[in-house]
């Protein structure tokens, strides 16, 4: 049984009481992991046909249209954060090499929506199934309410990133350190 970390306290029943004291070493392991995946996405840069930033745009279309949300290019430009041009260079390569199409909007003939191909819906055989499959094969063993609780710290974790301005940044930071 492994030891109680200070910070958390019995309850009984083997349940532990949450900690009001920030996690450093949850943060930790997260930017681990991030590092870790930024390698591998360096390394397999040359194997991949798709970019980071494409994939983002692919699994934001998807997302939406599971969702039965319709998505536009300014929808990708600001869920992407990348400007307009970027978004219209990234539109036309996925549209060229067959992941997603234009079409009239269905509410506003003045507008084009973007919709992913079966190409993009296709479980890939290459190498990013691969690693996802690798992904998932490290999630094995959790019970259900452990991985809810890690899904539910991961979001947090991101919105509280997507929360930061960039103006934040600059600003001096006060009191704590």
């Amino acid at each position: 049984m492994p030891a109680t970390p200070a910070h958390a306290k019995p309850t009984g029943k083997g349940q532990r009481e949450r900690s009001p004291e920030p996690r450093p070493e949850i943060v930790e392991a997260l930017q681990e992991f991030t590092s870790a995946e930024a390698a591998m996405r360096r390394r397999s840069r040359r194997v991949l046909p798709l970019g980071e930033t494409d994939l983002l745009a692919l699994r934001h279309l998807l997302r939406d249209q599971i969702a039965g949300n319709i998505t536009r290019a300014g929808d990708l430009a600001r869920a992407l954060g990348i400007t307009t041009a970027s978004t219209t260079s990234l539109i036309d390569r996925l549209a060229r090499d067959g992941y997603l199409v234009r079409e009239n909007d269905p509410t506003d003939r003045r507008s084009i929506v973007l919709v992913p191909t079966a190409q993009a819906m296709a479980p890939s055989a290459g190498p990013e199934s691969l690693i996802q499959q690798i992904l998932l094969d490290a999630t094995v063993g959790l019970n259900d309410t452990e991985a809810t609780r890690i899904v539910e710290v991961l979001r947090r974790l991101a919105r509280a990133l997507d929360g930061i301005d960039a103006d934040a940044l600059t600003e001096p930071q006060h009191g704590g350190s």
